[in-house]
């Protein structure tokens, strides 16, 4: 048989035109051959449904099964040229029957694999990616809130409602340290030595017979005095 139109355009329409046209194109072929060899009305309308069911039984399946369909075609043909009611008739010739077989051959089978790709669906896997959502994590402020929540929900429901924790009694005070007198000790010699300094400098001032230096130098020692730490004894 003779090739087919041009490619499909890759929809499903042009995928079925293009097999149309294919199809349409063998069983023409066939028309044209059967003609050639003279055969009448019945002999045609048998060739020709000869070849479609041996069509239609290749593509039944998107499998290897020529020798299948090679088998079945020899057997339609025999039994369409042996004369035994009610099994098989004889409406060909053993002439028509050689015939058929060579056409079948150099025609059909010889692009047997070109008839199974063109009409063969195609298989087309679509693949998903499917991503597992996550949480954000949630902050401490809101899972403390949810803890609340679910704690108090637990209390209502077994009825028990929460006793409140007795007040701690605050700690009894306790002496002073060794530290903390030692430290009243320092503070109270500290207190004693500046009044002791303000006596110093209150006699000096009313002393009169003092000149303006010695009165300038006798001040900036007590304030010196003043303002220095005092060892603790």
């Amino acid at each position: 048989g003779g090739g087919g139109s041009g490619g499909g355009g890759g929809s499903a329409l042009d995928a079925d035109l293009d097999r149309a046209t294919i199809e349409t194109d063998l069983y023409f072929h066939a028309l044209h051959f059967c003609l050639g060899q003279g055969f009448d009305a019945e002999k045609l309308s048998t060739a020709l449904t000869l070849l479609r069911k041996t069509h239609q039984r290749a593509i039944s399946t998107p499998y290897d099964n020529l020798a299948a369909v090679f088998a079945f075609f020899k057997e339609s043909l025999l039994r369409h040229s042996v004369q035994r009611p009610p099994h098989s008739e004889a409406i060909f010739t053993l002439r028509d029957s050689s015939a058929l077989l060579d056409y079948g051959l150099n025609t059909y089978f010889r692009h047997f694999k070109m008839y199974k790709y063109a009409f063969t669906p195609q298989p087309c896997q679509n693949l998903t990616l499917e991503y597992p959502v996550v949480a954000a994590p949630s902050a401490p402020e809101e899972d403390a809130a949810v803890e609340e929540g679910s704690a108090e929900t637990s209390a209502e429901a077994t009825g028990v409602a929460d006793i409140p924790a007795a007040a701690e009694a605050p700690p009894h005070p306790e002496g002073p340290s060794e530290e903390e007198k030692a430290q009243e000790e320092l503070e109270a010699l500290i207190v004693a030595s500046l009044q002791a300094k303000d006596s110093e400098l209150q006699s000096l001032l009313s002393n009169s017979h003092l000149n303006s230096e010695e009165l300038v130098s006798t001040l900036k020692q007590a304030l010196r005095l003043r303002t220095a730490p005092i060892e603790p004894k």
